[in-house]
């Protein structure tokens, strides 16, 4: 969803205009490619270091029962002196009692640093591994200028956030829940003088002003777009959503309490975000 706003807090409306143009031509461009014995290199790589954990985590665990066992030993016998051995050593040579020396106890340290060292290295393998994988052979693409190079483009239009949408960054799924809920009432103008139908809405080609409370829902569906795409290998997000200044915006709003929920008091924009494709 587009937005800017004009005036202060206190004024009647919020009118909201693209917050990703300067960003469209630079991300548009071609994403290199990575070869695929680049991808295999990683795999194997992560798999060695996965054998490497655990089996130095079994170590760790080996070093740390014979640990605990020394221990336990030598609280035993202390527990099982008698009272006339302690009084006899009072006549003996005092002996020290068995410790682990400084250099097992730098081992055992050693060894949890190794192995959280081989955990860091891991993590940061397959998050790269992930990355690139779905960057493989696939560019930024936007959804033209208008509603007619949208559709010739084979783009879909998501009310959601009243954009135009490649079908990798299309989630139908959340759009036809948000259309089955959908209760909300659009106008042309903010004096509310034309009213405009739900189905005229849905063909995204006129921007238009809405209630408070459907702003507020537009947020809570692309964070929940963005938890998707995170768990999915074949959902993107535009643009607009991968932009940290959206999401602050979005947290900013649902903070208000100074808008009347289902008041005509915000405008959207027809847009056209560009997707990874």
């Amino acid at each position: 969803m587009r937005y800017q706003h004009f005036g202060d807090i206190n004024t009647s409306a919020d009118v909201h205009v693209p917050i990703d143009v300067a960003m469209q031509h630079s991300m548009s461009q071609r994403i290199s490619l990575r070869e695929g014995k680049e991808l295999s290199e990683q795999a194997s790589a992560q798999s060695q270091l996965v054998r490497s954990f655990l089996s130095m985590s079994k170590t760790v665990q080996a070093v740390i029962t014979m640990k605990e066992a020394i221990s336990y030993s030598q609280s035993n016998e202390i527990e099982e002196s008698s009272l006339d051995e302690r009084e006899a050593s009072t006549l003996l040579p005092s002996v020290s009692k068995p410790r682990l020396t400084r250099r097992f106890q730098a081992a055992i340290v050693a060894a949890y640093i190794v192995v959280f060292v081989l955990l860091l290295i891991n993590t940061a393998l397959l998050l790269r591994a992930r990355s690139d994988s779905r960057l493989v052979n696939k560019e930024w693409s936007d959804c033209g200028n208008n509603p007619q190079e949208a559709r010739d483009r084979g783009c879909k239009f998501d009310i959601t956030n009243f954009s135009w949408q490649h079908e990798p960054c299309f989630d139908r799924e959340l759009t036809d829940e948000f259309v089955s809920k959908m209760e909300f009432r659009f106008f042309k103008e903010e004096n509310q003088t034309t009213e405009v139908s739900f189905d005229e809405a849905l063909q995204g080609e006129l921007d238009l002003w809405v209630p408070w409370e459907l702003h507020m829902q537009h947020c809570l569906y692309a964070w929940r777009q963005m938890h998707r795409s995170i768990g999915s290998s074949s959902r993107q997000l535009n643009n607009q959503l991968l932009d940290f200044n959206h999401t602050m915006h979005c947290g900013m709003m649902l903070m208000r309490r100074d808008r009347e929920m289902k008041g005509i008091n915000t405008k959207v924009l027809v847009n056209y975000p560009a997707c990874q494709i």
